[in-house]
């Protein structure tokens, strides 16, 4: 039910561009156990293409959405 991502990239479509800081939490297999983070600075949405099928013929169902970024960083370190 969140839609800040949705509400963001619209914004900058409509050409109301905003940088935002974030981070990507990647899980292991299980979906519960953290593996790494990516957190990035300044960035802003360029790019969703939505709904394709994943190709592994399990018909999931895959969003891909391309930052444009200023800086990432790998694990837990510490956003100024």
């Amino acid at each position: 039910g969140n839609t800040a991502l949705w509400d963001w990239c619209q914004a900058v479509m409509r050409g109301r561009m905003e940088r935002r800081h974030g981070a990507i939490h990647l899980y292991e297999d299980d979906g519960h156990t953290p593996a790494t983070t990516y957190r990035f600075l300044d960035a802003w949405p360029v790019r969703w293409t939505g709904f394709k099928m994943d190709g592994h013929g399990a018909g999931t169902l895959v969003e891909e959405i391309e930052l444009v970024t200023e800086c990432v960083i790998r694990g837990g370190g510490v956003m100024t």
